[in-house]
């Protein structure tokens, strides 16, 4: 019997300093915020699908939607983003949408939201034409 409560006693202790040493999930370095989307739209905020015609010429939007797990606060939380590799920040007081002017350069365009695995992509393929009556 006295073998039997060693092992018990060590399994426990064992346990113990197990639970003890795991951390909490660090959610810190996004102050409160919930990425919900990122995404590409027209000037008139409507959604970009694929096959769609798009212009060198025009602007266009990338989209950012959070919401925000305190709003009583008013403070202003930073969210980074990436668009083509450089890094933007914009920040939000309350739970929404905040739109950015993007200009599409040929080939992928890619956003993304930092820290976070939400992100959207797109191809373009440029073409000069010409209308003939």
């Amino acid at each position: 019997m006295r073998f039997n409560y060693t092992i018990i006693l060590l399994f426990i202790f064992i346990t113990t300093v197990l639970l003890i040493s795991c951390k909490k999930l660090d959610t810190s370095a996004l102050n409160g915020i919930t990425p919900v989307s990122i995404k590409f739209l027209r000037s008139d905020s409507t959604i970009i699908k694929s096959g769609d015609c798009v212009s060198p010429y025009f602007d266009y939007l990338l989209e950012i939607n959070v919401k925000i797990d305190n709003e009583s606060s008013n403070l202003p939380r930073t969210v980074e983003y990436t668009y083509n590799d450089s890094t933007f920040k914009v920040e939000f007081t309350k739970t929404g949408k905040k739109y950015a002017k993007v200009k599409f350069i040929e080939g992928v365009n890619k956003a993304q939201l930092t820290l976070t695995t939400l992100k959207d992509s797109l191809v373009t393929h440029f073409q000069e034409f010409e209308l003939v009556n």
